[in-house]
C-alpha cells in the first residue's frame, strides 16, 4: 500500500471462530431437522401399512366367518344321516326306494343334497380365492415396506421405474377403497444411485398428497396419473392429480418447513422431501392451473451420460 511515499505491506488476522461455530450449529440443526424429517415421513410410512394391512386382515376376518358359517350350516351334516339309512338297508335298498315311504324321498332328498353342496362348494371356492388374495396383497405391502427398511441410507443402483411399482403397492388399498384410479407411462429410464429409503419417503408421501387432495372431488373421477422419461438429459418424474388443486400464492410456500395446508398437516412431508431430492443432486417442483384444477409434482436428475 503507497503510504508517506513508500509501499508498505499490510495483512489483516480476523479471528473467524464465532462464526465456524454458527455454521458448525447451523449444520447440526439442519442434520437435526432431516432427522426429524425423516422420521416423520417414517411414522406416516408405517401409518399408511398399517393402515392398509388392518382393512385388509378385516376382509381376511369377513372371510373366514363367512366360510366357518358356511360349514356350520353345510349340507354336509345331513349326509351322515342319508348315508346311514341307505347302509341300514343292506341288499333291499331297491326294495326300501321303491316301497317305503320314506325309501321313495330318497332320490329328491339327495338331489337337494346335491344341489346344496355344489352352492356351498362355490361359495367357499370364491372365498378362499378372495382369502388368497388379501394375504398376497398384505406380502405385496409389507414386502416393499421392507425393502424401503432394509435399503438404509446408501445410494445403490436402482430404477425409478421400479421404485414407484413399490411405492404403488403400498398406497394400493388407500387408492382402491377411496375409488382413485391410477395411471402410469413409465418410459424406459437409466439405472441411478440413490438412497431408495428417501426416495420411497418422497414418493409415499407424494401419493398420500395426490389422494388427500382427490377426498373432496366427487364430480369427476378421481385420478393419479404417474410418468417418467427423459428429456434434454434429465430424468423426469411426474406425479399429476385432478384434484382440489394449489392456490397461487401457497405455490412459493409449499415446500417450507412447517408450511401445510392440512389442519392436520404438521408441514414435515414436501419440505424433507425437497431435502432427500437436493441431497441426492436433484431437484422437485410444483405447478398447479389453481384450486380444484389438480397439481403436478416434478422430479429431476441429471443423467450425465448414462443410458436406459
Amino acid at each position: 500500500i503507497p503510504l508517506a511515499g513508500r509501499e508498505h505491506f499490510c495483512f489483516f488476522i480476523r479471528n473467524v471462530t464465532v462464526r465456524k461455530q454458527t455454521e458448525e450449529a447451523l449444520a447440526q440443526a439442519q442434520r437435526k431437522l432431516l432427522d426429524a424429517a425423516h422420521q416423520a415421513g417414517m411414522a406416516q410410512l408405517a401409518t399408511g401399512v398399517l393402515h392398509d394391512v388392518g382393512n385388509l386382515l378385516n376382509s381376511v376376518n369377513v372371510s373366514t366367518e363367512l366360510i366357518g358359517g358356511t360349514l356350520t350350516r353345510s349340507a354336509l351334516s345331513s349326509s351322515g344321516r342319508v348315508r346311514d339309512l341307505i347302509v341300514s338297508q343292506g341288499d333291499k335298498v331297491g326294495e326300501f326306494i321303491k316301497d317305503d315311504p320314506r325309501g321313495r324321498k330318497l332320490p329328491e332328498l339327495l338331489l337337494k343334497l346335491l344341489d346344496s353342496m355344489g352352492k356351498e362348494y362355490l361359495t367357499l371356492r370364491e372365498e378362499v380365492t378372495r382369502l388368497q388374495e388379501r394375504l398376497s396383497m398384505i406380502q405385496e405391502v409389507v414386502s416393499a415396506q421392507q425393502n424401503y427398511a432394509r435399503a438404509g441410507l446408501l445410494a445403490e443402483e436402482v430404477s425409478v421405474n421400479d421404485l414407484i411399482q413399490d411405492a404403488l403397492a403400498i398406497v394400493a388399498n388407500s387408492f382402491k377403497n377411496h375409488d382413485i384410479q391410477v395411471i402410469t407411462e413409465l418410459r424406459p429410464v437409466a439405472l441411478l444411485p440413490l438412497q431408495r429409503s428417501k426416495i420411497g419417503h418422497v414418493l409415499i408421501n407424494l401419493f398420500y398428497n395426490a389422494r388427500d387432495a382427490l377426498l373432496p372431488i366427487h364430480d369427476r373421477q378421481r385420478q393419479v396419473r404417474i410418468e417418467t422419461g427423459v428429456n434434454d438429459g434429465t430424468l423426469v418424474l411426474a406425479v399429476s392429480d385432478n384434484g382440489t388443486g394449489i392456490a397461487s400464492e401457497h405455490l412459493d410456500r409449499i415446500f417450507q418447513h412447517g408450511f401445510t395446508t392440512k389442519p392436520e398437516g404438521h408441514g414435515f412431508g414436501l419440505h424433507s422431501s425437497a431435502n432427500f431430492i437436493a441431497e441426492m443432486g436433484g431437484e422437485i417442483s410444483v405447478t398447479s392451473p389453481g384450486v380444484d384444477h389438480g397439481a403436478t409434482f416434478m422430479i429431476r436428475f441429471p443423467l450425465e451420460g448414462k443410458s436406459p
